[in-house]
């Protein structure tokens, strides 16, 4: 298990210096990959010393795993940012088109971010059960809020999964593969009704 037994910033100044820390090392994860990152070039970037960085991190694995939180939260807002300002009567395919183009946004602006998480799931075991745990409390709160607007369907964890997993892949084959004989909007669109489908 993961271990971040190290004190949590309350002053304003802290928690804006800790963030710019956290910032520096996705720049720099993004840019140069995790093991081609150390925690002076993060110190350098965020411009803080690096006996400052270990007043928050423990090393630059912590920082990673801060990282991934950053990361993460920014792809739970691409689907809570649509979920949570849905109408009454919202049309279910024009909703889950919307979350694909957030998604895929998300996923744009972040490409070498993507490819380090899914390398370092392979290579560590504590990060690999640290996003699995993510992932089943993004499937978790998706059940809550689909039930909140009237989706209740069973197996609602495993289906969720399956959806989860579909549009995952189809960003990454949109976005890294780009194989020439796909039409990647027809695609879009069976991903959608597929879903749609799985949900009903």
């Amino acid at each position: 298990m993961i271990n971040r037994n190290i004190r949590e910033p309350k002053q304003k100044r802290s928690i804006e210096k800790k963030n710019k820390i956290i910032r520096a090392g996705f720049e720099l994860l993004c840019e140069k990959g995790y093991h081609n990152t150390n925690t002076a070039q993060i110190a350098k970037r965020a411009g803080v010393s690096t006996g400052i960085i270990y007043n928050y991190f423990i090393d630059k694995r912590d920082i990673f795993i801060a990282v991934w939180d950053y990361f993460a939260t920014n792809m739970s807002n691409a689907i809570f940012s649509v979920l949570q300002t849905l109408p009454t009567d919202f049309d279910l395919e024009e909703t889950i088109t919307k979350i694909i183009d957030n998604i895929v946004l998300a996923h744009l602006s972040t490409p070498k971010a993507q490819e380090e998480f899914s390398a370092m799931s392979y290579q560590d075991s504590d990060i690999a059960e640290y996003i699995i745990n993510y992932e089943e409390n993004l499937i978790e709160m998706l059940t809550q809020v689909l039930a909140s607007h009237g989706y209740h369907f069973t197996h609602p964890h495993e289906k969720l999964h399956i959806v989860y997993d579909m549009v995952e892949n189809y960003c990454h084959e949109y976005l890294y593969h780009k194989h020439s004989c796909i039409d990647y909007t027809i695609m879009k669109a069976i991903v959608t009704k597929t879903i749609v489908d799985i949900l009903k």
